[in-house]
């Protein structure tokens, strides 16, 4: 592995940040609004007050946030650009840790440009211009990190245990209760049950192992304690979340009164990792007037995960790299969490939502490497039957590689496609933030109607924007 190689991995994640700063001077600027203005009222101005902290539902408030906060408020006076930097840096480290993994398994260049791609793509925009989304980026930099060294450790065929294996070991039992209880909040749902999911996997397959079943066993613990105490804390919150409009039928019900709706929405939300939703409602939907053409694009994403997981199994990845399939995996439970969640506000476009796409996109990069390990097994299949002149054999893997082509090109040209639009509507975003940092500034005398549109109710603006200016924070300082 030459040094060329190893420079161009680690560089292209900077470039990556670099894009991403360059995206942001042109999209964005510090003013808070929506999230920004709940946070403001709940924890404001005594960051610092230890009641705030320690409350009996703790671990859904995500910890973290609280140190981050004190440190935002006061050096940098409430800084939603501080908080945006933070998001970029920690996407920056889910790509470095990608590029980690497809180093390791000696992919090339040209396909780590390919995840490049897919990790900085702008379908994330919603996610990197409200810097109260940073800690998500964060919690998913450390799901990839923690899968990164299950696969390591346990697909590792040498006997040698050394230092650094212990650590990863270590770090494996210890991941889990970090991430879940401090960093992650709602979104270790998916990660714990992927979790689960693949120690019971592996339990099963090595059941005549004891001493190694143990081992998995204890992983499995050290994955579910963390995660009963979180669940426990999620059923003592006490921060009411505002609501309006949602349909209060249990799911059940309503999917069995409504079973294409739900279809519909699952479809939808998986184009949207490859189109993103103001460029699926300029090119897709207003020009034809439904969602029909998301829904294509869906299904076939859908096909891709289906192919996807019958190649792991069929071909026996699993025995060699447990990281596609996990990422896969959490790609399935993100996209089914959120029909969950969000089917009750009876509109496709939830599924659709920008901020999303982080979610989404891990289920995708899980699809691509397992592209990626198959195809360097089919262009080996592909030398040995042209020197071995087996014609039908030859054509038979020749299109395979073809068609995984096909599905590189679908999958990177529609996040290219969604970053192109992105990147030209940007302006017009940071037009919106001008004109919202302007009305923060004579909150007193705007209307309720003018306020709407910090995403909020205006009675709680005023009273956010009030907190604010009392302490010259943010817009105020």
């Amino acid at each position: 592995m030459n040094n060329y190689k190893k420079i161009i991995f680690k560089v292209m994640p900077i470039l990556g940040l670099i894009f991403c700063f360059i995206y942001l001077n042109r999209a964005a600027i510090n003013v808070v609004y929506s999230d920004y203005l709940r946070i403001t009222i709940n924890y404001l101005p005594d960051v610092g007050n230890p009641e705030k902290f320690f409350v009996q539902d703790i671990f859904t408030r995500i910890p973290i946030t609280f140190l981050v906060r004190i440190i935002n408020v006061n050096l940098f006076k409430f800084s939603t650009m501080f908080d945006m930097t933070l998001g970029i840096i920690s996407l920056v480290l889910s790509a470095f840790v990608i590029a980690k993994y497809m180093l390791n398994k000696q992919m090339g260049i040209l396909e780590l440009l390919s995840v490049i791609i897919v990790i900085f793509s702008l379908n994330k925009w919603e996610m990197l211009t409200n810097g109260t989304g940073w800690v998500h980026f964060l919690a998913f930099a450390g799901f990839y990190h923690h899968y990164f060294l299950i696969d390591k450790v346990l697909t590792d065929r040498e006997l040698v245990y050394n230092k650094t294996r212990k650590y990863d070991e270590r770090l494996i039992l210890l991941a889990p209760t970090i991430l879940t209880l401090l960093i992650a909040g709602q979104y270790c749902a998916v990660y714990s049950v992927t979790l689960f999911i693949t120690y019971m996997w592996l339990i099963y397959i090595k059941r005549d192992n004891k001493y190694i079943c143990r081992k998995y066993v204890k992983y499995f613990i050290a994955a579910l304690i963390p995660f009963i105490i979180y669940f426990i804390s999620n059923a003592l919150v006490t921060e009411a979340t505002i609501t309006a409009n949602v349909d209060e039928r249990p799911i059940i019900t309503a999917f069995i009164a409504e079973p294409l709706y739900f279809m519909k929405f699952l479809a939808a939300s998986f184009s949207g990792v490859i189109i993103g939703n103001d460029t699926a409602i300029k090119y897709f939907i207003e020009p034809a007037g439904s969602f029909k053409s998301t829904y294509i694009i869906g299904f076939v994403i859908i096909f891709m995960y289906i192919a996807a997981i019958i190649l792991n199994i069929k071909r026996k990845i699993y025995e060699k790299t447990l990281f596609p399939i996990m990422l896969i995996v959490a790609g399935i439970g993100n996209h089914l969490i959120v029909l969950m969640s969000r089917w009750r506000f009876g509109s496709i476009e939830y599924a659709l939502s920008s901020r999303y796409s982080l979610q989404f996109q891990i289920g995708i990069i899980g699809i691509m490497l397992t592209l990626f390990i198959v195809r360097k097994e089919y262009k080996d299949k592909i030398i040995e039957y042209k020197n071995a002149k087996a014609k039908s054999s030859y054509c038979k893997y020749m299109i395979k590689v073809i068609c995984i082509m096909f599905t590189m090109v679908f999958i990177i040209g529609g996040n290219i496609f969604t970053s192109v639009v992105e990147w030209k509507i940007a302006p017009y975003r940071k037009e919106n933030f001008r004109n919202l940092a302007e009305l923060a500034l004579r909150y007193e005398e705007a209307s309720d109607e003018e306020l709407r549109a910090f995403q909020y109710p205006p009675e709680r603006v005023r009273k956010a924007l009030k907190i604010l200016e009392e302490n010259k924070l943010n817009v105020f300082r």
